[in-house]
């Protein structure tokens, strides 16, 4: 749905969750990772995906004081404070996809704080992570019987 059709049916939670493309947050100024230095990150991460012989990473991160936002925030920039987590689906080929918690405002807020690292930014719909990041998955085509398994406490990786 495209901004001016939306602009006015705020007030409906479906649309304000799908809000893309606004005029909000457009002249926020946010430090970002060099585009160097976030390629340096993603090369790194799909470096060791493929010594493991893995298609697939999902990288968690979140406001615990032990994980300080964890490799989300190590991927994308993003320090998640309002919520319990996010996920970054980190395919070894093709474009990653941050899960955010939040839809509306916020999500559009991650889209432009983000930018640069990583584009694709959904709503978690409620905090049905899994459901989202499952389909993710499949637009991807890599739901063809992966072997999950976590590898360390910061990244849950699937092969």
């Amino acid at each position: 749905m495209t901004w001016q059709q939306l602009r006015y049916r705020l007030d409906d939670n479906r649309s304000f969750n799908q809000m893309r493309g606004t005029p909000y947050y457009q002249d926020a100024v946010y430090e970002r990772f060099s585009p160097e230095e976030v390629a340096r990150r993603y090369q790194a991460l799909r470096d060791k995906m493929r010594q493991l012989q893995l298609d697939c990473a999902i990288v968690p991160g979140g406001p615990c004081h032990w994980s300080f936002g964890g490799g989300m925030l190590w991927l994308t920039g993003h320090w998640e404070w309002h919520g319990i987590a996010c996920y970054v689906v980190v395919p070894l080929e093709g474009e990653p996809t941050l899960v955010y918690g939040m839809g509306g405002t916020h999500t559009e807020a991650v889209r432009r704080e983000t930018d640069g690292a990583i584009a694709d930014v959904r709503h978690s719909r409620g905090g049905r992570f899994a459901e989202v990041i499952a389909e993710r998955i499949r637009e991807l085509g890599l739901e063809g019987g992966p072997s999950w398994r976590s590898t360390h406490a910061s990244a849950t990786i699937c092969r």
